[in-house]
C-alpha cells in the first residue's frame, strides 16, 4: 500500500508539472499547425497600449525562453524586454531591460513571466533552434579566434626579440589566415540567424482577403 501511494504521489506530481506545447493553428491553410515547444527561444510583440496616457502608443517586445502555457497564458523566462513609448506630442522613450543575469543559487534566470495570449500580435521563433544556436557557436568561433590572432598574436609572433626587427612577411601571412578565419566566420554567424520566422497572431477571424495570419491553442 505504501508503494502504491508513493507511485500514485509521483505520477500526480509529473501530472503537475507536464509542460505543454503551444500550437499556432493557420487561418490561410487551416490543416497547418506550428509547434513551438517548452525551451525554444521566442520573440514576442504584444498588442500596442494606448491606454498609458491620452494620444500615447506604447509597444511591448519579450525575448526569452518559452516554458510552459497554462489555460489562457504564456509562461516565459524573460531575458530581454523593450517598451517604446510615442506620446501625442511626438517625444519618444525607449525602456530596455536586460534580465538575463543568473540567479547563482537557482541556477537559473530570474524574470519569470505569464503573458496573456490574447495580448500577443506576434510570435518569432527558429524552426530549427539547435542548427542555429550550433551554427552560431562555430561562427563566433572563427570570428573570435582571428580577431585575437590579427591584434595580438600576429604582431607577437613577428618581432625578433633579439635584434628587434620585425618579420613583415611573417605578419602578412598570419594576416591572411586571419581573414580567411572572418572571411568563414561572419557569413556563418549570419546565415544562422535567417532562421527566425514571424507569426502573424489574430484572435477572431481576419478578412479573408488578408488571412495570412495564426491563432493561438495549447494542448
Amino acid at each position: 500500500m505504501r508503494y502504491l501511494s508513493l507511485i500514485i504521489l509521483m505520477t500526480l506530481a509529473k501530472m503537475s508539472f507536464a509542460q505543454d506545447p503551444l500550437l499556432l493553428n493557420s487561418y490561410k491553410k487551416p490543416n497547418k499547425i506550428v509547434k513551438i515547444l517548452p525551451s525554444e527561444q521566442i520573440y514576442l510583440e504584444l498588442n500596442p497600449d494606448t491606454t498609458f496616457a491620452p494620444g500615447s502608443t506604447r509597444k511591448h517586445n519579450l525575448t526569452g525562453t518559452f516554458i510552459n502555457v497554462v489555460s489562457k497564458e504564456i509562461i516565459m523566462n524573460v531575458t530581454y524586454e523593450n517598451i517604446n513609448t510615442e506620446f501625442l506630442n511626438g517625444t519618444e522613450t525607449n525602456l530596455r531591460n536586460d534580465y538575463n543575469v543568473k540567479d547563482t543559487s537557482k541556477f537559473k534566470f530570474t524574470e519569470m513571466r505569464n503573458i496573456d495570449l490574447s495580448k500577443i500580435s506576434s510570435i518569432s521563433f527558429s524552426s530549427k533552434p539547435n542548427l542555429g544556436h550550433k551554427l552560431v557557436s562555430v561562427g563566433s568561433a572563427f570570428v573570435f579566434v582571428s580577431g585575437i590572432t590579427a591584434l595580438v598574436i600576429a604582431p607577437l609572433i613577428s618581432i625578433n626579440y633579439k635584434n628587434g626587427d620585425f618579420n613583415t612577411n611573417r605578419y602578412y601571412s598570419v594576416l591572411t589566415g586571419c581573414a580567411g578565419g572572418l572571411a568563414i566566420g561572419i557569413p556563418i554567424m549570419a546565415f544562422s540567424g535567417r532562421g527566425l520566422k514571424k507569426y502573424k497572431i489574430k484572435h477572431s477571424a481576419p478578412d479573408p482577403c488578408d488571412n495570412d495570419y495564426y491563432y493561438l491553442i495549447n494542448k
